[in-house]
């Protein structure tokens, strides 16, 4: 049998969907079928002869066919019934990669080892789903997918509509400013909830993935991001995501027997969908033709012709609801800019809390066509988070590095580095690795005018007090302006011809009282022939002078604490960087040198013989007082004699005091105060009243707090486990507390709940129980311990001064609780050693060996100790005051003269001693 066949394409419907921002359904017609004669031949429909089955998804793609049987119609006129099961509808799955993967190598959360790369398409009646796990019969319908460039913008609190009636909402951002908390809704209810953070630099850290058990299948990617950028803002709170997939969680289910227009499903596999008409179709024709639906909105057209059976299929396919292209710009202009070229201006518009990011926005015509969150150079835990990209068309048309985001005591600002611009026609180069410093004011600073007109001007120091903007100028001129940080880019350089001038920021001081800033390394060449001027100079620029806390030395010396670095409060957090102070030494009024210093550091002073040199042992800025400790210091005078050998010095503001915790032979310890950021503590050791040791400790470093005596044996010893900063108490917690008598050098203990009383005044207390089955024992009476050891089987504990074992047993069972069973246990006579009683078992709790104190609780002002009338001195009104108090049982600290925190009889006999001896 001859082919009578002409297949005509009707290019005017053949449509490539790429995307459309019109709601109205659009039409797509396939190949034209003219069939004369028999079929000889299957008829197929698929993307490469039928607009409706194809999409340009990275090329060109679909997985729909349509197939006539061969020998199913013949024309013109003789059969023109498809019969049933004729006609056939095929779809399956076709793997597409995840945008995330393609650009970054990132995975999306799944019930799959490691994630996934990519995901399952589907095409169904013309229009696209995602397959649930790969299988062609559960389908979601894609609501949002983000391309390689498109960024969507939130502002904390706002409700991003994803479109299905899913929201997405940046609830807070951290006070550090480097995590989200997201939450994400489906018709008002919450689906999920989580926090992603951007502060590290593994990237898959900041992908946020919402899984849901659909369809019967396990933690299927329903929801993903890419949280780009952060920034706790000085105005707004902004998060930038890129790389968002959403796919709808009502699933469409195919099953075998059910029925979509005209077809029936006849087969289901995971790797393929198959349809076949359950119902004949005629095709007959009419004058202006003739419309013959198969499913959906897919059909077949005939077109009126005598001498032929003339058709082709037709598919009308609404928009699909697919957020792409961003989600739109938090920032509502172009901020403080920089005029680029054809019309382009970049510009920010604030800088983060912590001065250490920013919002880059890129403008063209005025309108925001780009904005970014970048982390400045030094800080940014991975490159990319310092570079700025925008690409047009292919084109990459501006590139810039944000070199550095300050925040200032007076104003804000940014730099950026190597800034290219290139011409969106030609691609030519228009900007070729340019600077640009962006400013938001220009404070007047402090100047230091060096040789040749010069000036090096300090205008401000970031709130961390850890970056400074410093600018060059002559003769009133700016020739260089940069944001030096001393720790990192901390080296200003300027040449101009044979000349230049370098300097190196040594420290960057932001105190209670006043801002300093010290220059070191200063160098300056002459314009005219390249001679020095200034060879390794040095400059302390200082906004105030403060007149401090003295110590007066000897021969004159003063040495100085000028000032304390400062906390900056914000957002409910204290920031502090780090525990510098100001020292300054002087001598009969003249100032002999000054210096910023951190713990640890060596101040020096040298003339001669004539020396003076001190160690910072701790710089402390609590709630009640700033206090600076100094160790080490050694005086020499201009003969070389020792006038102060090894001393230490404590200066403060204030003299604050916690809870007392009183201990053995007349000890107590005095948390004295936090510092504001909740990270130190002052403790203060003394012995009955007098001061024995007090000392800063910080317990994000070495916790322990030690006091010995003065044959350097360990008198007390305690370990800060934790600092607490309340909004209503100051808490310290401490733990492996131990106190050894100055008597005989035991080990003082005090029985406690955990403790077990046996006979004779003897405690046994398991200090510790440990995961191999092991417990440490001790042995206690009269508040010293008798013995102790590790025991991991049987145990055996005895008094060397009587020579014999006081208790003995077996080490029984363990739990996780911290509990041990002692077993067959046996107590002896400490006097004859003969058996005192015994004991099947007993179950021993763990230590709880950690005390709270409450810290800084109030700050002790000089009074005199027994004026209870506070008429300034001490009379037999005060004595009589005292015992009234006594019978009553009250206290008062002024009352207590003997200083045994109690009130008695005998505080008031000796008020009434006093008053006598004053008389």
């Amino acid at each position: 049998m001859n082919r009578n066949k002409k297949c005509v394409l009707i290019g005017f419907f053949v449509l490539m969907f790429v995307g459309c921002a019109c709601a109205d359904a659009l039409p797509f017609s396939g190949e034209v079928v003219h069939l004369t004669g028999s079929q000889t031949e299957d008829i197929v429909w698929d993307e490469n002869n039928f607009g409706g089955f194809c999409y340009d998804i990275s090329g060109s793609v679909g997985t729909e066919t349509l197939t006539i049987a061969a020998d199913t119609l013949t024309g013109p006129d003789i059969d023109r019934t498809i019969e049933t099961y004729a006609l056939t509808y095929t779809t399956s799955p076709s793997w597409c990669e995840y945008e995330l993967h393609k650009n970054l190598g990132l995975t999306v959360e799944s019930d799959h080892y490691g994630g996934d790369s990519g995901y399952w398409i589907e095409f169904w009646m013309g229009e696209r789903y995602v397959t649930i796990n790969g299988k062609s019969s559960k389908l979601a319908k894609p609501l949002v997918e983000f391309n390689d460039t498109d960024t969507k913008t939130l502002v904390t609190g706002e409700e991003w509509d994803l479109g299905g009636g899913f929201v997405l909402i940046a609830q807070q951002i951290d006070l550090e400013g480097d995590k989200v908390w997201f939450s994400l809704h489906k018709n008002g209810r919450e689906l999920d909830s989580e926090v992603i953070g951007t502060g590290y630099s593994d990237l898959q850290d900041r992908v946020y993935t919402y899984t849901e058990d659909v369809a019967g299948e396990y933690d299927v990617p329903i929801f993903s991001c890419y949280v780009h950028g952060i920034l706790r803002g000085t105005d707004t709170n902004l998060v930038q995501v890129k790389y968002v997939f959403l796919v709808d969680n009502d699933i469409l289910q195919l099953s075998v027997g059910e029925f979509y227009g005209n077809m029936e499903v006849v087969s289901t596999t995971p790797s393929q969908i198959v349809l076949e008409n359950w119902k004949s179709i005629y095709l007959y024709q009419l004058t202006q033709g003739a419309t013959f639906q198969i499913m959906g909105t897919l059909s077949f057209k005939t077109i009126s012709n005598a001498s032929a059976i003339e058709f082709y299929p037709h598919l009308s396919r609404n928009e699909l609801p697919v957020l792409s292209g961003g989600g739109g710009f938090a920032s509502g202009g172009c901020g403080w800019t920089w005029t680029l070229y054809e019309n382009y201006t970049i510009g920010w518009n604030q800088v983060d809390l912590k001065g250490g990011k920013t919002n880059l926005i890129l403008c063209k015509d005025g309108v925001v066509v780009d904005e970014r969150i970048l982390t400045e150079e030094w800080n940014a835990p991975v490159d990319s988070d310092c570079r700025y990209i925008y690409v047009k068309d292919g084109i990459e048309i501006v590139t810039a590095t944000l070199k550095a985001a300050f925040r200032g005591c007076e104003h804000n600002m940014i730099e950026l580095g190597e800034v290219y611009q290139r011409s969106e026609t030609g691609g030519n180069i228009l900007i070729n690795n340019e600077t640009y410093l962006f400013k938001s004011a220009n404070p007047m600073g402090i100047s230091w005018n060096i040789a040749d007109g010069y000036a090096l001007t300090i205008k401000d120091i970031s709130l961390s007090g850890d970056e400074v903007w410093l600018e060059l100028s002559k003769n009133g001129v700016v020739v260089k302006e940069k944001i030096l940080n001393k720790d990192y880019a901390n080296t200003f350089t300027y040449t101009s011809d044979i000349g230049g001038i370098n300097c190196v920021v040594d420290r960057v001081f932001r105190g209670c009282e006043a801002n300093v800033v010290k220059l070191v390394n200063v160098n300056q060449y002459s314009d005219v022939n390249g001679t020095p001027l200034l060879v390794d100079g040095s400059h302390l620029y200082k906004s105030a002078d403060p007149d401090g806390m003295s110590w007066e030395l000897v021969e004159g010396y003063v040495l100085t604490m000028k000032d304390l670095e400062d906390t900056y409060y914000e957002g409910y957090y204290y920031h502090y960087s780090s525990d510098k102070v100001w020292l300054e030494l002087s001598k009969d009024g003249i100032v002999l040198k000054e210096d910023i210093l951190e713990s640890g550091d060596l101040f020096e002073y040298r003339n001669g013989l004539e020396s003076v040199d001190c160690v910072v042992e701790a710089a402390f800025r609590g709630t009640l007082a700033d206090v600076v400790k100094l160790k080490n210091v050694n005086q020499y005078s201009g003969t070389g004699v020792q006038l102060i050998d090894n001393e230490s010095k404590t200066y403060a503001s204030a003299n604050p005091t916690g809870e007392i915790w009183g201990r053995w032979e007349g000890y107590s310890l005095d948390p004295k105060d936090i510092d504001l950021c909740g990270n130190k503590v002052w403790l203060s050791l003394s012995k009955d009243g007098v001061v024995a040791k007090d000392e800063i400790i910080d317990c994000d470093r070495d916790g322990w707090f030690r006091c010995y005596n003065a044959t350097g044996a360990l008198i007390f010893s305690t370990y800060v486990d934790a600092v607490f900063r309340g909004t209503e108490s100051n808490l310290v917690q401490l733990i492996y507390t131990t106190q050894y008598s100055d008597i005989d050098g035991c080990l003082l203990v005090n029985p406690i709940d955990e403790s077990w009383q046996l006979r004779e005044g003897y405690n046994l207390t398991a200090i510790d129980i440990y995961g191999n089955g092991s417990v440490w024992l001790q042995l206690s009476k009269n508040s010293r311990v008798i013995d102790e050891d590790m025991f991991y089987n049987g145990f055996s504990l005895q008094n060397d001064i009587v020579g014999h074992p006081i208790v003995s047993g077996t080490i029984g069972d363990y739990n996780a609780y911290h509990d041990v069973q002692l077993t067959s246990i046996t107590q002896y006579s400490e006097a004859t050693g003969v058996v005192l009683a015994t004991w099947e078992s007993k179950t021993l709790n763990e230590t709880r060996n950690r005390i709270i104190l409450r810290a800084g609780l109030e700050i002790i002002t000089d009074v005199l100790k027994g004026d209870l009338d506070s008429d300034g001195g001490i009379t037999p009104a005060d004595a009589a005051i005292a015992l009234e108090m006594a019978v009553r049982g009250e206290y008062s600290d002024i009352a207590d003269v003997s200083g045994d925190r109690r009130v008695t009889s005998l505080d008031a006999l000796m008020i009434l001693r006093m008053a006598t001896d004053g008389a």
